[in-house]
């Protein structure tokens, strides 16, 4: 407790240590469970004390130990600011709430010299500090959890939000809408094979759901199947909705327009590899690359070629599109920047780090995670590097820009919050679990997937 509510005197606090101790000594020093003065004789002909402080060569009654700490007993009734009835100069002020008390704290009678009022304040100070300290900013909570419900089978592909409803495709390939509030499910529906990328959803609410079982399945809002497309080999890629089509890549190599109304193939584009996961549009225009080093500009409403680009390494992250530019990474450690009519390179940065992971494109900043646990910052003109940042770990999911401050996840579940402009940590936390899919953002609401939970949770530091 705050000594200086109790007690008015530097000896008042001590008469009251030694009603905690037992009664004094004759000499009216502090008794402690041990002996004093086998801790305390000289140790020298020159009369110094262990500490090394002048004074008796003989052992002092005045002088105890706690925890291996050698103080000073004192043993004046003097009022606060008076020795021997004459006024001292207080010692300086301190920032704390026990300040105005120590300021006046007298010089001890049993020894000489400011050591002796040092040795009083770091006693108090110990005492005291555990009551008047704030917990340091990195120890406050980041998030509270509002709920968390299992999930069969760990999850993959980033959760959706629709209105009220949060869609969650389990890798045991069942796809589950859940009340996004409460965490109640409303519906769920059962694919013949695993999930491992998410859903896309229309202006009319139908889901768009690419299974491991070879289908594409489109759902009506209630969960019951409007129809389903077999692509002929396991869906990869989360759908992509552009007016009437909806694109989807298969681990075949192939990218496939099929109809919204019917589920008829309309188009199909061949590569010699797997589109990635996440995909960038802009408009009719569709940007993805793949693990054969080749990045696309398809035409949604016919799927035309309009260009490809060769990069230096496979392409397993998402695209952005920004301001007329398409930026995108390789797990060679390269960051491109081309120009989204024509393909041509604008610039690129090879020392990144593998990337697997979206790039974020604020104002003039493009934020990426890499591989091996760094949070870069480039300049968005001109590709150079403005800063780094080291984070708990190697990072496989996308970090995310919520009201300018930025939120990353390593892989061993240290969620971290970092103030983009410093760039500083604004905190940091351990979420309980690792993740198996990406987050999802709603304001300053998270969702998280992993280890066969679900859970929504709200963060408590502004962000």
């Amino acid at each position: 407790k705050d000594p200086t509510q109790r007690y008015p005197s530097v000896a008042a606090f001590v008469k009251a240590l030694q009603g905690v101790f037992g009664a004094t000594s004759a000499g009216g020093s502090l008794p402690l469970p041990f002996s004093a003065e086998s801790r305390f004789a000289s140790t020298s002909a020159s009369g110094l004390s262990p500490l090394g402080l002048s004074g008796a060569s003989e052992a002092s009654p005045n002088r105890v130990t706690l925890s291996g700490i050698p103080v000073v007993a004192v043993q004046s009734s003097a009022p606060l600011g008076v020795v021997n009835d004459e006024p001292r100069n207080p010692l300086p002020r301190r920032p704390n709430p026990v300040g105005k008390w120590l300021m006046e704290l007298p010089r001890p009678l049993s020894i000489g010299g400011g050591i002796g009022v040092l040795l009083v304040v770091v006693l108090i100070g110990l005492l005291v500090s555990h009551a008047t300290m704030k917990p340091p900013r990195s120890a406050r909570p980041l998030f509270t959890v509002n709920y968390q419900r299992p999930i069969q089978g760990a999850p993959n592909a980033r959760p959706v939000i629709n209105g009220n409803v949060i869609y969650e495709a389990a890798h045991d390939g069942t796809l589950y809408a859940l009340d996004s509030a409460s965490g109640r499910e409303v519906w769920h529906f059962t694919t013949g094979g695993t999930l491992v990328a998410g859903v896309a959803i229309d202006a009319k609410g139908t889901l768009y759901l690419p299974a491991g079982d070879g289908n594409l399945y489109a759902l009506n809002p209630d969960g019951t199947l409007k129809w389903k497309y077999a692509l002929g080999s396991a869906a990869v890629t989360t759908p992509v909705v552009v007016d009437t089509i909806v694109g989807v890549g298969s681990a075949d190599g192939h990218y496939s327009g099929i109809g919204i109304d019917k589920g008829n193939r309309v188009w199909q584009v061949s590569a010699t590899a797997t589109f990635a996961n996440e995909s960038a549009v802009n408009e009719k225009t569709l940007y993805i690359g793949n693990a054969n080093h080749q990045f696309y500009a398809l035409d949604m409403t016919n799927g035309k070629t309009l260009w490809t680009f060769v990069a230096d390494g496979a392409i397993k992250g998402g695209a952005i599109y920004k301001d007329k530019t398409v930026i995108f990474g390789t797990e060679t450690a390269t960051l491109f920047c081309l120009k989204g009519e024509r393909g041509q390179i604008i610039w690129k940065n090879a020392n990144v780090g593998a990337i697997g992971t979206q790039p974020i494109v604020n104002g003039g900043s493009v934020y990426i995670a890499a591989k091996d646990g760094t949070l870069h910052s480039f300049d968005a003109t001109t590709g150079g590097l403005i800063w780094q940042k080291s984070l708990d770990g190697p990072v496989s999911n996308d970090a995310l820009l919520v009201n300018n401050t930025i939120i990353t996840v390593a892989d061993d579940g240290t969620l971290t919050l970092i103030d983009p402009t410093t760039p500083a940590i604004v905190g940091k936390q351990q979420l309980g679990q690792t993740l198996s899919a990406p987050l999802a953002l709603s304001d300053n609401i998270i969702y998280i997937s992993g280890n066969g939970y679900f859970e929504r949770l709200t963060l408590t530091k502004a962000a």
